[in-house]
C-alpha cells in the first residue's frame, strides 16, 4: 500500500475507541448546576414580580371603584341636603347658603371658596354639609389607602357654560341663583401614589 493510500484510508475509516478522545463522564459539572439555579431563579423572581404587580392593580382597581362610589354617595346626599332646605331666607331660619340644616353646626355656603363634605348630624338623623377637617375618608373604606372628601362650591349661570361669558354673579351677595359643587375624593394607594375621582352637581334656588 502506498504512502497516499494509507492517508486516504485513515481519513475514511474511524479510529480505533482506544486511540479516540475520551468520552465525557457521566453526570453534571458544578457550571452547569450553578447556571441551572441561576435561570430557576430568573423564572421564580419574574413569577413573583408578576403576581405582586397583578395584586396591586387589582387593589387600585378596587381602591378607585371604592372612591367612585363614595364621590356619588356624597353628590346624592348633597342633593338630598339642598332639597330639605330653602335657597336664602332672612331672619336667622336654616337656609342653604347660610347654613343651620339639621345641625346648628352646619357651615354656610356663603363666602366660598370653602371646602366640605357630607356627613350625618349629630343626632345621626339627616345630611348637613361638615367643614374640612371632618372630611377625611378612614383607610379601611379604601382598601388601605387613606383619603379625604373635598366638596366646593362656585357660581354658576344656568344655561351657560362657565366659561364664556365669565360670571358676575356672586355667592355672598346673593345674586346666584345656582351654584355647581365640585366633589373631589382623594386617596394615597398602597404604594404611595396619589389619586382622585371628581364629580360634579348642578344646585338651583
Amino acid at each position: 500500500m502506498t504512502k497516499l493510500s494509507r492517508i486516504i484510508t485513515s481519513l475514511i475509516l474511524p479510529k480505533p475507541a482506544s486511540q479516540t478522545r475520551r468520552s465525557k463522564p457521566a453526570g453534571d459539572t458544578l457550571i452547569e448546576v450553578m447556571f441551572a439555579f441561576v435561570i430557576l431563579g430568573s423564572i421564580i423572581s419574574f413569577a413573583y414580580t408578576g403576581v405582586i404587580q397583578a395584586r396591586r392593580s387589582a387593589l387600585d382597581a378596587q381602591q378607585r371603584t371604592q372612591a367612585t362610589f363614595i364621590a356619588q354617595y356624597q353628590k346624592n346626599a348633597l342633593n338630598a341636603y339642598r332639597s330639605g332646605l330653602p335657597w336664602n331666607v332672612d331672619g336667622g331660619r336654616p337656609n342653604f347658603l347660610e347654613g343651620g340644616g339639621a345641625d346648628p353646626l352646619s357651615p354656610k355656603v356663603e363666602g366660598a371658596p370653602n371646602v366640605f363634605c357630607m356627613g350625618l348630624n349629630n343626632a345621626g338623623s339627616a345630611w348637613v354639609l361638615k367643614p374640612a377637617a371632618n372630611c377625611s375618608i378612614p383607610a379601611e373604606k379604601l382598601y388601605g389607602g387613606s383619603g379625604k372628601v373635598e366638596i366646593t362650591f362656585a357660581p354658576y349661570a344656568v344655561g351657560q357654560i362657565s366659561t364664556s361669558p365669565p360670571l358676575t354673579c356672586t355667592i355672598a351677595a346673593d345674586t346666584c341663583k345656582a351654584l355647581q359643587a365640585t366633589i373631589v375624593v382623594t386617596w394615597k394607594s398602597t404604594s404611595g401614589i396619589e389619586n382622585s375621582v371628581t364629580n360634579t352637581v348642578v344646585l338651583t334656588q
